[in-house]
């Protein structure tokens, strides 16, 4: 959240193994999965964390972790942070979709539906590529050209080579790797030789 906003949301489901694993461990695993996934925003900054689960308010300060709390930390403290402990019974908004019961939830989907529907029937608006290549396939000069290099009429091609020769210059001189490095096009000099001291 941001000046009491939500900036973005995701979510991530449990693996096998992960189903297995005690509460503080998923809750901090979900901490370390938002703090990966939103780093461009929170690194270097401030950040909060609100949590309903207490054990997590003191990560830094408990003396026994096992080896998965301990890697996760280390991600963490790159990060500053404070993590606020949130009740559960005063964190409505974010308990009420987790604690929500199937058919509530299936009310929500059909809710849905008809927006999902407006969604599908939207048409997206041609990019300027999209444009070009539909105007190039209509386009009758161009569909000679392709007809004859698809029959390997390329005789017929010639290039202006003065338009050609002011495309490169301008190229070249627009280039910044060009600049820097510079061919020498002369011969090179030969040995210096001594030449005679006059009297």
């Amino acid at each position: 959240m941001q000046h009491g906003r939500v900036i973005a949301y995701d979510f991530w489901q449990l693996k096998d193994y992960e189903k297995n694993y005690p509460t503080h461990d998923l809750e901090l695993a979900a901490v370390v999965f938002a703090m990966k996934l939103w780093r461009h925003y929170l690194y270097g900054e401030h950040c909060e964390i609100f949590t309903d689960h207490k054990s997590l308010k003191y990560p830094f300060t408990q003396k026994e972790l096992n080896l998965r709390q301990r890697r996760r930390l280390e991600l963490l403290k790159d990060y500053n942070i404070s993590i606020q402990y949130h009740p559960s019974k005063a964190n409505v908004v974010a308990d009420a979709s987790s604690r929500k019961s199937v058919q509530s939830l299936s009310i929500l989907i059909t809710q849905q539906r008809p927006l999902l529907e407006e969604l599908q029937r939207l048409r997206l608006e041609l990019t300027l590529l999209d444009r070009i290549r539909e105007k190039q396939s209509r386009d009758s000069h161009l569909l000679r050209i392709r007809e004859q290099i698809e029959r390997g009429q390329v005789e017929a091609f010639t290039v202006n080579s003065s338009g050609v020769l002011r495309d490169i210059g301008k190229y070249v001189a627009q280039c910044l790797t060009c600049q820097q490095v510079k061919v020498e096009h002369r011969v090179p000099a030969g040995k210096l030789q001594n030449l005679p001291v006059p009297e």
